[in-house]
């Protein structure tokens, strides 16, 4: 259609007018391309970075997977401390053995400190009483037995007393003195049983122990002896018991001597840590001539010694009992 311009008297073709829709065209579309661009931008990049997150936490934790890879191109890096393999239940059990095993030789130590000290006190208390003749003495774990003779019935209360005054004993049950004529010179007698007590160590006591085979720890007993001017044999009595923890062989020796180098011999037996565990002493002392002073001529005394030699039973020991 023409338009007519009266007032001009012009013609002119009618300009289309645009659609609302083609005005918004290029500032609509421009914003909506760049969200999209910005937002693949933004995806692009979170990607990547929890990919790097992603690839640093796998590399951390397979590290020693993947440098046992690239040394199969490169050679050894020596890059990465050594792997600490966590232990075996073996070895778990094993080392829970072993822990007992040091709290129980902690314990035995302890008891043989108590058993020489009073063997000491008993030997003091002896030898500084001439008119006292202790025939024998008995130390069998915390149970204790001495028969002793006196010339007159207050000697015989005095030795009493002082045998008594000691921190170790737990309880006495003394019989009545009675009259004896059994040992020339001596006329009365009297006898002393009781329990020794022993002071508990705390529950994180424990000591290393040295283990030595059964045929070792007998000849070592013999040779320590021999160094303390004693003599000791084999009676021959002897007993094994077996045990989850450690097993035990009994063994029994005739020890003749003077008492005070017994107690020397039982104090450096002790201090070596060996798993030899120390446990029945029964003494019987010879009468000594108060005028006799060379040691050489003095009657010897004759000591029973018992002692366990303990081996440790291991995890295979113990399967392959069960296995039988």
């Amino acid at each position: 259609m023409i338009k007519i311009n009266l007032l001009h008297n012009q013609l002119s073709t009618p300009v289309a007018r645009e659609s609302a829709a083609k005005k918004d065209e290029p500032t609509g579309q421009t914003f909506r391309s760049a969200a999209r661009k910005g937002g693949a931008r933004v995806m692009k990049l979170t990607i990547l970075f929890i990919s790097i997150i992603g690839g640093g936490i796998f590399l951390v934790m397979e590290r020693y997977t993947v440098v046992n890879w690239v040394e199969q191109y490169t050679g050894p890096l020596n890059i990465l401390p050594p792997v600490e393999e966590a232990p075996s239940p073996e070895m778990v059990e094993e080392q829970r053995r072993e822990k007992i095993r040091q709290l129980y030789m902690a314990n035995t130590i302890r008891q043989q400190t108590r058993d020489i000290q009073f063997l000491n006190h008993v030997n003091t208390v002896r030898l500084s009483n001439p008119a006292i003749f202790v025939s024998e003495f008995t130390l069998d774990g915390n149970d204790y037995a001495i028969d002793f003779y006196g010339r007159t019935e207050k000697e015989v209360i005095d030795f009493t007393n002082a045998y008594l005054n000691s921190k170790t004993i737990d309880e006495t049950r003394p019989e009545k003195i009675e009259r004896d004529s059994r040992i020339a010179g001596f006329r009365f007698k009297r006898s002393l049983t009781g329990t020794l007590r022993l002071t508990t160590g705390a529950e994180t006591d424990s000591i290393s122990t040295v283990y030595i085979p059964l045929d070792k720890a007998k000849k070592k007993v013999k040779l320590l002896a021999l160094s303390d001017a004693l003599q000791a044999d084999d009676t021959g009595k002897s007993k094994e018991s077996k045990g989850v923890i450690m097993g035990k062989h009994g063994v029994q020796c005739k020890i003749t001597g003077q008492m005070e180098n017994f107690i020397k011999f039982a104090t450096t037996l002790s201090k070596l840590s060996l798993n030899i565990e120390m446990t029945r002493y029964e003494i019987t002392f010879a009468l000594r001539d108060p005028r006799q002073r060379d040691i050489k001529k003095m009657k010897p005394d004759a000591i029973l010694f018992d002692y366990n030699v303990l081996i440790p039973t291991t995890v295979s020991d113990s399967a392959a009992t069960d296995g039988k």
